[in-house]
């Protein structure tokens, strides 16, 4: 492949929707391989890719490992995928390194976790106006039901109000940080500092590219047939389901804050790393300050190296620790590229009104991103960044955000002058609901996999 083809690549790879405010997703079981395939082949009139334009909505598909198999694919071509792949992010190797354990443990899960409940494919719909969604669910659901593969499960996301609509309960900005990869157009506008941060080689997200190691992204194959394989050109989708607890979230600012006599917003912006209209805590140490509210460029290791301003077990800081691992900059900067995440989340459930008191809804986030080797990607992060205890220097303690907390409650250091702070006995704020990973095929892959004998 000498060039990369936009029309080849789900559209996932290079947009969230953002300006798609309805957005459910669809969790099938296959019945019959053969209609399965035929789905495959309907469907895949329908998904869009990355030349996709237009006023229409939005349809991207991904099969689980076990839903390939459903469909024919043999044991020996599953693999060829990547290891977590097959293995599944239920497996107890993988709950283990995830943190999927105690009440997140898959057997507690609403969809996923036990093969009752496992789901054999994905298809995400993304609608601009409420009408149009209704019909375009249902289109897709009648379809799935034509050829004997109803949906398991449907989740349904929160309309989104506008692009900067926070993405999350706790009531912060999200997904202000996210990587651009070369083959994205635009990476061509990003500043020398930016490409610096941000920019990282296709191959960390579209397979059979050179990535971050200048090796080219392993391709998984379903036949020996001639010319492009299967995998060629697609990507890996991790999707979980994240309950919040947003009451217990404030309730436990409000305590904390008023034990160390600080106010509650500080307390909850060096808990996350930003204040809540997404100013970094690296730029804006005091107070927030809207015009730096998407502000993405900036580094720990000059500016904050001993987390003064931005706490070193931040949720932002330890999902990307941007320059702060290493003793080069450039080196370490280089070594975090290697880990990234393209983010494609949105949340469901009803705004909470009074942020301090449980009303009982459920309502969370559904987490879902893109990657090109789930170990070194999706699972690195979670396991050695997110709730690796003795990360950046740090001992005992876990991402207070996402991270698996200890019984008795986790801990949280706040560097400062005179003497440092902690903030201690953090609950578990987040649970997993459910969760997969999906292989997410080209253009030509789905065409090869409808086409399989």
């Amino acid at each position: 492949m000498s060039m990369l083809q936009a029309s080849e690549l789900q559209g996932l790879l290079y947009s969230s929707y953002s300006s798609h405010r309805y957005a459910s997703y669809l969790l099938a079981r296959f019945g019959d391989p053969a209609q399965g395939l035929s789905w495959v082949e309907n469907v895949a009139r329908r998904v869009s890719f990355g030349d996709g334009r237009g006023s229409g909505g939005r349809v991207n598909v991904g099969f689980t490992s076990m839903g390939l198999q459903a469909l024919g694919v043999s044991q020996k071509a599953l693999e060829t995928f990547s290891p977590a792949y097959w293995d599944g992010m239920d497996s107890p190797y993988r709950s283990r390194i995830l943190g999927d354990t105690g009440p997140n443990a898959p057997e507690h899960w609403e969809w996923g976790g036990t093969a009752e409940k496992r789901v054999h494919a994905l298809v995400a719909v993304f609608s601009r106006d409420e009408e149009q969604h209704q019909n375009e669910v249902a289109r897709e659901t009648a379809s799935l039901a034509g050829f004997g593969a109803a949906p398991f499960k449907t989740l349904v996301a929160r309309p989104r109000r506008s692009k900067k609509d926070p993405a999350e309960h706790f009531g912060f900005a999200d997904g202000v940080s996210q990587p651009v990869f070369a083959g994205d157009p635009r990476a061509a506008s990003l500043t020398p500092e930016e490409k610096r941060l941000h920019l990282v080689p296709t191959g960390e997200f579209v397979l059979g590219w050179d990535n971050a190691y200048q090796e080219q992204t392993p391709v998984p194959r379903i036949d020996d047939g001639p010319g492009v394989p299967f995998g060629a050109n697609g990507t890996y989708l991790v999707f979980r389901q994240l309950r919040q607890d947003v009451a217990r979230f404030w309730q436990y600012l409000d305590r904390e804050a008023a034990r160390i006599g600080r106010p509650v917003e500080w307390l909850a912006a060096k808990t996350v790393g930003r204040w809540r209209d997404g100013s970094p805590l690296t730029l804006c140490p005091n107070a927030p300050n809207s015009a730096l509210s998407s502000a993405n460029v900036f580094t720990y290791a000059a500016e904050d190296r001993l987390g003064e301003r931005c706490p070193i077990g931040a949720h932002i800081r330890r999902s990307n620790p941007r320059d702060s691992l290493d003793s080069d900059s450039s080196e370490a900067i280089k070594d975090v590229n290697g880990h990234r995440l393209l983010r494609r989340g949105r949340s469901y459930g009803e705004r909470i009104e009074n942020p301090r008191a449980d009303d009982g809804i459920d309502r969370g986030l559904f987490f879902l991103c893109l990657n090109g080797n789930i170990e070194r990607q999706f699972e690195f992060v979670q396991y050695t960044w997110i709730n690796l205890p003795s990360f950046g220097g740090l001992c005992d303690e876990h991402d207070p955000i996402i991270g698996t907390q200890p019984d008795g409650g986790g801990f949280l250091s706040l560097p400062g002058q005179p003497i440092r702070e902690r903030a201690m006995g953090l609950p578990q704020f987040v649970t997993m609901r459910g969760g997969a990973y999906f292989f997410v095929p080209s253009r030509a892959g789905l065409d090869r996999l409808a086409r399989l004998v």
